[in-house]
C-alpha cells in the first residue's frame, strides 16, 4: 500500500475526476486481509488499522467528486487468522474499531469456498457474523457485496459439474440472504498465455479460453437464459473490463476498482483484472 493514505485519496480523487461521473461504484483495493495483497508480513499487525486510513482518505476523495457514488470497503477474501491473513469478521471488526463507520456504503467480500462441507460452512459463517457486526453498528440499510465468487476447474480442482453445482449454489446462498447485494463472478473466461494449460491458469472461469461454455455458464443463467438459482438471480450480461488510470480497473457495470496506482497485483484469483466477468444481481436490485 501507500506510504501515505493522503496519497491513495488524492490517487482516488484523481480517478474520480478522470471518470467525470461515469463510475458510480468504486471498490477499495482487493483483498486487503492478506498478507500477499497488501504490503506482506510487515504490514499484517496493523493492516486493519492502515486499511482503514486508506478508506477515510479515498471516501472523502470520491465524495467530494460525486456525493450519490457509492463506496465500497472491504474486498475481503476468506481465510483465517494467521500469519498469511484474518477472517473477514476480524477484519472487519478492527476496521470499526479504527473508525470506518462513517466511510463506506457497502461492505464487499470474497466467499470462495472448496467443494467441502466444512469449508463452505466456516465461509458463510463468516459472512453471516460480518453481518451481525453490521447490524450491532446500526449499519442494517448498509449491503454486502458478493465481489468475487467461483471455484477453480485446475488439476487439483473440482470438475466442469462440480463447479457448476457449486456457482449455483453459491448464487443461491447470496440470493437468500437479503441483505447481499451484486454478486459478480470470477471470471467468465480462462485466463492464461497456454490454451492447453488455460483452466488451470485461469482459475474460477466459466468458459475456456477459446469461449467454449463449461458447465458453469450454463448453470449460472439458468433455464433458457432467465438467471441462475432457485432465489431468482439473474444474469447481467457480460463485463468487459477495461484499464483506466495506472492501478484501476473499470468494469462496464460502472463499477471500479481502486487498486494500488504503483503496481497491479497477481495471484490465483486475480491473474489478470482485463479478463471478462459476469455480474449477477437479485431481481429487485441490490438488497439491504
Amino acid at each position: 500500500p501507500p506510504r501515505s493514505a493522503k496519497t491513495y485519496g488524492k490517487f482516488a480523487g484523481a480517478a474520480a475526476r478522470h471518470f467525470g461521473g461515469k463510475v458510480a461504484n468504486w471498490e477499495l483495493w482487493n483483498e486487503p486481509n492478506q498478507t500477499s495483497h497488501y504490503g506482506g508480513k510487515s504490514y499484517h499487525s496493523r493492516a486493519p488499522e492502515t486499511y482503514t486510513k486508506l478508506v477515510k482518505r479515498a471516501h472523502r476523495a470520491l465524495k467530494k467528486q460525486d456525493r450519490r457514488s457509492t463506496v465500497v470497503a472491504g474486498s475481503l477474501a476468506a481465510g483465517l487468522n494467521n500469519d498469511k491473513g484474518f477472517r473477514m469478521p476480524t477484519f472487519v471488526r478492527r476496521m470499526y474499531a479504527a473508525g470506518a463507520a462513517k466511510y463506506f456504503d457497502a461492505i464487499s467480500l470474497h466467499p470462495y469456498t472448496t467443494e467441502s462441507e466444512a469449508s463452505w460452512k466456516r465461509v458463510y459463517g463468516d459472512v453471516d457474523d460480518v453481518r451481525t457486526l453490521m447490524r450491532r453498528r446500526g449499519h442494517a440499510d448498509r449491503p454486502i457485496w458478493f465481489t468475487e465468487i467461483g471455484n477453480s476447474t485446475s488439476t487439483d480442482g473440482p470438475s466442469q459439474k462440480e463447479q457448476a453445482a457449486l456457482l449455483v449454489r453459491s448464487l443461491e446462498a447470496a440470493a437468500s440472504r437479503p441483505y447481499v447485494g451484486p454478486t459478480i463472478l470470477y471470471a467468465i473466461r480462462d485466463g492464461g498465455d497456454d490454451p492447453a494449460r488455460a483452466r488451470s491458469a485461469g482459475g474460477d472461469a466459466a468458459m475456456a479460453r477459446d469461449a467454449a461454455r463449461q458447465s458453469a455458464f450454463a448453470a449460472s443463467r439458468g433455464p433458457r437464459g432467465q438467471g441462475g438459482g432457485r432465489g431468482g438471480a439473474r444474469s447481467r450480461g457480460g463485463a468487459d473490463a477495461r484499464r483506466g488510470p495506472r492501478g484501476v480497473h473499470q468494469r462496464r457495470d460502472r463499477g471500479v476498482e481502486l487498486g494500488n496506482p504503483r503496481h497491479r497485483r497477481r495471484h490465483r484469483h486475480d491473474r489478470d483484472r482485463t479478463c471478462r466477468r459476469a455480474r449477477y444481481r437479485r431481481g429487485r436490485g441490490a438488497a439491504r
